[in-house]
């Protein structure tokens, strides 16, 4: 399954109401078999202008709301359900539904075998020690140093 990032506004709510409309919104995901990984508080932001509601035609405007995000798997089917059904929320201001790239780079280089070695045998911490010694070897004694 594809991985989606679900990008929602909500508007200022109670936090009984709030925590209703979140369960609501991983209800939609989880009854359209998808999988839920992550949920991010984005935080509380006043609107640059004044909002309506996507859709709407009531003449309620909002000011400020609420931030998630949610990182979740759906079927590529369900995608368009998913989106339409959050918007037709009345306590969901706007509904972003965002593809998530989860390709690995080409240059990438698995180092899990070098990574489970002990510290003292990893090459990062040996170059760390080796930094750490010439360091303490050069001191800087100042221009009285010949006396001494």
């Amino acid at each position: 399954m594809p991985t989606y990032e679900i990008l929602f506004t909500v508007r200022r709510l109670a936090k009984p109401d709030l925590v209703s409309c979140l369960k609501r919104v991983g209800e939609v995901l989880l009854d359209n078999h998808g999988i839920l990984r992550k949920i991010e508080y984005l935080g509380t932001k006043k609107f640059p202008y004044k909002m309506p509601k996507a859709g709407s035609k009531t003449p309620g405007l909002h000011s400020s709301g609420s931030y998630f995000l949610f990182h979740c798997d759906l079927p590529y089917s369900s995608n368009l359900m998913i989106s339409n059904t959050l918007k037709l929320d009345h306590d969901l201001i706007r509904v972003s539904l965002h593809s998530k790239n989860t390709a690995l780079p080409e240059d990438y280089e698995c180092t899990l075998a070098e990574e489970m070695l002990p510290p003292s045998y990893r090459k990062s911490v040996q170059n760390l020690i080796k930094e750490g010694r010439k360091k303490r070897d050069t001191k800087d004694l100042g221009p009285d140093a010949e006396k001494w």
